[in-house]
């Protein structure tokens, strides 16, 4: 029996309430367990933005894979500031032979240094990693980087080992969507749908159901999906950035588009989304400032 399932389950769906209180409640046997089990809750709270939570509970005895998710709350927390620091902590201990095949590290080195830009590095943890919850990460990064083809291949190898898993379905779905086709994006849809049938709705999954409604440009039904998304979560940054998505598209008020925006800033000043919409505006600005000369 795996006494973890439940709680890794949740974590998966995006479903923390449920998480938490399966991992509040939850006996575990075994220190190895225990470890792992303490590992999602403080993923979690990292993941909610209890990020000084973490910083002060994680003391500096902890196990390695607790100081890593210690060093993503700090990371999280101040991304500009702790970004150098981070790379060099995790680089550090990955190095160690004993430290660097902690497979929370490999997940959360990876995950960090795909965010510095450094994909090939982030892609190696990932593959030490091994487990399925790799496995997704690194079809995850595959997908940022435009190998859709890698990434299904990664795909077929999840469902060699287990195809039922939730990682596996939600990597297929990644995969689907990340393929930019209708029957992609339309088979993507159908495994978010199931997903949602079988394990409720979470913003996780109403997100990506919306995400396929857009590809679709099936943006009314994107919309209602995500205003289910935002009566769960007003503050959820993905839905705010595939509300700002929904917005232009429907050519809503300009006022409403602005103002998931400021609600965006509020709460994910950091959010890539931004800084991309701050870069055009910033390369906008500079067209409209020295026009080319044209003959």
């Amino acid at each position: 029996m795996d006494e973890l399932f439940e709680l890794r389950n949740y974590f998966y769906m995006g479903n923390y309430s449920a998480a938490l209180t399966e991992g509040k409640t939850i006996a575990v046997d075994s220190d190895a367990l225990r470890i792992e089990r303490d590992a999602i809750m403080a993923r979690i709270a990292v993941a909610q933005g209890e990020c000084d939570d973490v910083i002060s509970s994680v003391s500096a005895d902890a196990p390695v894979g607790m100081q890593a998710i210690k060093v993503l709350a700090a990371y999280s927390k101040d991304k500009a500031g702790q970004a150098e620091i981070a790379k060099l902590t995790i680089t550090e201990w990955l190095q160690d032979p004993v430290a660097g095949s902690n497979p929370v590290l490999l997940f959360i080195a990876a995950t960090i240094l795909a965010e510095a830009g450094d994909w090939d590095e982030a892609l190696r943890c990932a593959h030490r990693g091994q487990s399925l919850e790799h496995m997704a990460l690194k079809v995850e990064l595959l997908i940022k980087i435009d190998r859709v083809d890698a990434a299904a291949k990664e795909v077929n190898g999840m469902k060699r080992i287990d195809e039922d898993h939730t990682l596996t379905q939600l990597a297929s779905a990644w995969a689907s969507l990340g393929s930019g086709t209708k029957n992609g994006s339309q088979e993507a849809l159908y495994t978010y749908q199931e997903l949602l049938e079988r394990h409720g709705a979470t913003e996780m999954l109403l997100n990506g159901v919306a995400a396929c409604h857009l590809s679709l440009n099936q943006f009314a039904d994107a919309e209602r999906v995500l205003q289910e998304a935002l009566s769960k979560n007003p503050a959820n940054p993905d839905t705010l950035v595939n509300m700002i998505a929904v917005a232009q598209h429907r050519q809503k008020p300009a006022e409403l588009v602005k103002r998931y925006r400021d609600k965006l800033i509020e709460v994910a000043p950091q959010h890539t989304a931004l800084a991309a919409y701050n870069a055009a505006s910033t390369q906008l600005d500079a067209l409209i400032a020295n026009p080319p000369i044209t003959s």
